[in-house]
């Protein structure tokens, strides 16, 4: 049985955002801009008291991951600098409608107009970089995978080269924790883990070699075969 702040949510949703063509799934409305994906998300906690909307931009070329629920971690109250999330007293209709009016609200206020500056893969990396450099605790996270598709996409090479650095020495920050944390309780990391590590890192490797060799009509075929898979499993080809 769908609850009442649902169903409030997405009917105020479709009257505010359909026009801009945004498509349904579930929970989960989202469009595609030119080469870019774009959705957003209705969270409700465990306990049913809070919720909230997230979102993400990324471009269509980073294939099989896009899909008509695929969404991200960015929610809404980030553009304001706060982690916290929407509250309601589930068992009052009253306070579930102000509940939504007020992510619509932010929705309006925030949300559209990233979206409207972020409808190609070039805009939509500098208002990426702007919202994790405005928003994101710690900054810029240069290490984030689609920052490095979004970069490679707008021929951004040096970007691109940069990205792909910074995600190499993230993963292997990350592999270099577990394997300590496996060893402090006297086990090995799973193979499985290993090898995914590995073949991870021979293809950034591979990347970095291909961007230095300038071989950018390499990336230009990836990048059109990695759309086809996003557009296809978007029903859309």
């Amino acid at each position: 049985m769908k609850s009442y702040l649902l169903h409030n949510y997405k009917n105020r949703c479709k009257n505010e955002f359909d026009k801009y063509g945004f498509n349904w799934h579930g929970n989960n409305a989202y469009r595609v801009v030119n080469d870019v994906f774009q959705s957003f998300c209705l969270h409700r906690s465990v306990s049913g008291d809070s919720c909230t909307v997230e979102f993400i931009t990324v471009p269509l070329c980073i294939g099989q991951y896009i899909n008509k629920s695929y969404c991200g971690p960015n929610h809404l109250k980030k553009f304001e600098n706060e982690g916290s999330w929407f509250e309601y007293d589930k068992n009052d209709d009253k306070s579930m409608e102000e509940c939504v009016s007020n992510m619509i609200g932010y929705m309006q206020r925030y949300l559209i107009p990233f979206f409207e500056a972020s409808t190609n893969a070039y805009d939509a990396y500098y208002a990426n970089l702007s919202f994790q450099r405005d928003h994101y605790k710690d900054g810029i996270f240069w290490g984030d995978p689609w920052l490095f598709y979004l970069s490679m996409k707008a021929n951004l090479y040096c970007e691109a080269e940069q990205h792909l650095t910074a995600w190499k020495c993230h993963i292997i920050d990350a592999y270099e924790c577990n394997k300590i944390e496996f060893e402090r309780i006297g086990k090995k990391l799973p193979d499985s883990y290993v090898s995914r590590i590995r073949n991870d890192l021979d293809r950034i490797e591979f990347w970095q070699i291909m961007i230095n060799n300038a071989d950018f009509d390499y990336f230009a075929k990836l990048m059109s075969e990695n759309e086809i898979i996003a557009l296809q499993n978007l029903g859309m080809i």
